[in-house]
């Protein structure tokens, strides 16, 4: 969600580190599995299968397929925890659609034409965000590394906390700084204080390069406004 991800060494490491806390299961969301930039995704059982007893992988088709809204996904686990699972997903929710289940099986069965337009939307996604990394890079004090995956930019913008408003409000936090972006210059951005990191904050560039660039515009004039 931030648009970092592990290595393979790292997540052999981590298993390395659980396999000593027998108690501990895995929980793993691997909804961006197919926007990858550089090489290719990798989970923790690729790399250490001897956790798949206490591995519950979750994944869907909102992202890699771009079938956002038709509520389909599914998770991998041992018997005994899908077993749970699906005794409180058939009393919370009602079953996804054939529709959806059927566009799903298409998904996923990888034909060469659904594989070139996987392909297709990676490449856009990467033009994407290389324009927008470089162009938040460009803004006065803001530092942003370059996201390996999915389609989100996580920009540092310390430089920007304690500064002054143009009717005087102090921002304090960078969930201050995304309530004044929103009131005075209609930009919804996310706070990283909602991901632990209180000095950034979360853009996505899933949009059109159109609506990218008038972003962007906004977030630098709402930044360079702001008083020392």
């Amino acid at each position: 969600p931030t648009g970092s991800s592990y290595t393979g060494e790292e997540l052999l490491a981590l298993a390395e580190v659980l396999r000593e806390h027998p108690n501990v299961v895995v929980l793993s969301d691997e909804i961006y599995e197919y926007i990858v930039f550089d090489g290719r995704h990798v989970s923790m059982l690729n790399v250490a299968p001897c956790m798949k007893d206490r591995f519950i992988l979750v994944n869907g088709f909102s992202k890699g397929f771009a079938m956002t809204g038709w509520r389909l996904g599914y998770i991998a686990a041992p018997q005994s925890i899908a077993a749970g699972v699906g005794k409180i997903q058939s009393q919370e929710t009602s079953a996804p659609s054939t529709i959806s289940q059927k566009a799903g099986e298409a998904a996923y069965t990888m034909t060469e034409e659904s594989a070139r337009a996987v392909s297709k939307m990676l490449e856009a996604f990467r033009e994407r965000r290389d324009y927008f990394v470089d162009a938040l890079k460009n803004i006065p004090g803001v530092e942003c590394f370059t996201p390996g995956g999915a389609f989100y930019a996580f920009p540092n913008i310390k430089t920007y906390l304690g500064r002054k408003t143009p009717d005087g409000t102090v921002i304090e936090t960078s969930t201050d700084l995304c309530m004044y972006l929103l009131e005075h210059h209609g930009l919804a951005i996310v706070p990283g204080d909602a991901f632990g990191e209180p000095d950034g904050v979360r853009l996505s560039y899933s949009a059109s390069m159109e609506m990218l660039r008038e972003g962007i515009r906004r977030f630098e004039k709402g930044l360079l406004a702001l008083e020392e």
